[in-house]
């Protein structure tokens, strides 16, 4: 259901598939994808075995087309002073971030957390007002809607099989 949220958002079919709604539907996919990985590696490892795990492999994709003919637009570029101070602030945070998420993940249910993990969605949208002047369509706050709708309902009844009868 919250992947239809998504599909509701980006409209595949109602026009041309832009470039910028496959992207979503791949990050949409690749989300899904780290939050199994993330959790199924917490049964095992520590929250910093995960991050430095989930960093590499990431790091690893990142460069792929860097180094792929006919990618040449991606090619690396020499970095200038202010793009390595944002570089390095950037790691630094998302690499806070997955250690809080994925120490999340190792005390709580997962069925808590997931749903605190939505709230990108309106700080999304409020990120897209405010820095770029992009207002929201109709269809952006119905799938929006529908993915969060989900995602309470998940926590609800995943919460309800766990109480004692």
């Amino acid at each position: 259901v919250g992947f239809a949220g998504v599909l509701i958002v980006t409209r595949p079919g109602a026009e041309a598939l832009s470039i910028g709604a496959g992207l979503a539907l791949g990050s949409a996919l690749g989300i899904a994808l780290n939050s199994l990985i993330v959790r199924t590696m917490m049964r095992t490892e520590t929250p910093q075995g995960v991050v430095l795990t989930m960093n590499i492999a990431t790091a690893t994709l990142a460069a792929i087309p860097t180094f792929t003919p006919g990618f040449e637009q991606f090619h690396w570029q020499p970095m200038t002073l202010e793009l390595w101070i944002a570089a390095i602030c950037i790691g630094a945070l998302t690499s806070a971030a997955h250690l809080l998420y994925s120490r999340a993940l190792r005390v709580g249910e997962a069925s808590l957390v997931m749903p605190i993990d939505y709230t990108r969605l309106p700080v999304s949208v409020v990120i897209g007002v405010v820095a770029l002047s992009e207002l929201p369509t109709l269809w952006t706050i119905l799938g929006g809607l529908v993915i969060a709708a989900a995602a309470i309902y998940l926590a609800r009844s995943e919460r309800a099989e766990r109480k004692p009868a």
